[in-house]
């Protein structure tokens, strides 16, 4: 292989990489707080309580905790939160952990809101077929 085409290649991967990332985003907020946390959706990215996740935490995924409390209310409370260890037992990414007074739902999922990657995996695809033709034909 020659060298200008090791370099091609190390700056296509280079570019690659470099705008793979970027920082976790969930939503973060406390229904007893604020009661707008019960029914945020995954596509509400305009509202207030989606954010970025603290760098200092070394977030790698969202959580959303579910509450029904038994007293005379039922009350539910929502808590979303970012996460930093994986509760690697989980089934389908959720468990519950009940007590006498509460039911509880735990959950994590691992991109933004929860719902759709901000790099769609089509792209990773697109762009090694780029690269493998570049090579091909460079």
């Amino acid at each position: 292989m020659k060298l200008s085409t090791s370099i091609q290649i190390f700056v296509l991967l280079s570019f690659y990489f470099l705008t793979a990332v970027y920082a976790l985003k969930c939503f973060q907020c406390n229904s007893f707080d604020n009661p707008e946390c019960l029914t945020l959706n995954s596509n509400d990215t305009n509202s207030a309580h989606y954010k970025e996740c603290p760098k200092s935490k070394n977030a790698t995924f969202c959580r959303k905790i579910y509450q029904q409390i038994d007293n005379e209310e039922q009350t539910e409370r929502v808590r979303r939160s970012c996460g930093w260890i994986v509760h690697n037992e989980a089934k389908d990414h959720c468990w519950r952990s009940d007590t006498d007074f509460k039911k509880e739902r735990n959950c994590q999922c691992f991109d933004d809101a929860c719902n759709s990657s901000s790099r769609p995996e089509y792209m990773l695809h697109a762009y090694l077929f780029a690269v493998i033709v570049f090579l091909i034909y460079v």
